[in-house]
């Protein structure tokens, strides 16, 4: 399970951040909130989740889940996030798969993928862009062409 602090290092690199203080600028934090969380002295707040989930692109409940895993002093009580923690994180991973699954099945079925309207064409590589609240996922395709133009 991530921490907090393995958390915001993810929402620190996926903008630019490079500094504490920018980290704190861009979720509403100031410099020394974001320094206590990622030296372990804090746990993020359900708001702060929230600023972290959106800008890694997660689901609200696993970044909440794994902060209350690691705020809980009783077993029982951090035993009970972590189960929520895996099952919000298998469910994405499957769903994650499923959508590349649907989306290559899609794009095969269409032929090219200018006629299915989810991907653009270039008449060597079709891109297809899926994004969900669980899993922002770009899928690469190449056509039979592009096999072919390698040969």
């Amino acid at each position: 399970m991530k921490t907090t602090a393995e958390y915001l290092q993810a929402a620190k690199e996926k903008i630019g951040a490079e500094s504490d203080s920018a980290l704190g600028k861009a979720i509403g934090l100031g410099r020394n909130s974001v320094g206590q969380y990622m030296r372990g002295e804090r746990i993020m707040d359900d708001y702060t989740c929230a600023q972290v989930a959106q800008i890694l692109g997660l689901s609200l409940v696993e970044v909440i889940a794994a902060a209350n895993a690691e705020r809980e002093r009783t077993t029982e009580r951090r035993d009970y996030w972590r189960n929520l923690w895996e099952a919000t994180t298998q469910k994405a991973q499957k769903a994650a798969s499923l959508a590349v699954l649907a989306l290559g099945i899609l794009i095969g079925a269409a032929g090219t993928t200018e006629s299915s309207g989810l991907a653009s064409y270039d008449g060597r590589i079709a891109r297809g862009e899926l994004n969900c609240n669980l899993c922002p996922i770009t899928v690469i395709v190449h056509t039979e062409q592009e096999e072919a133009d390698n040969d």
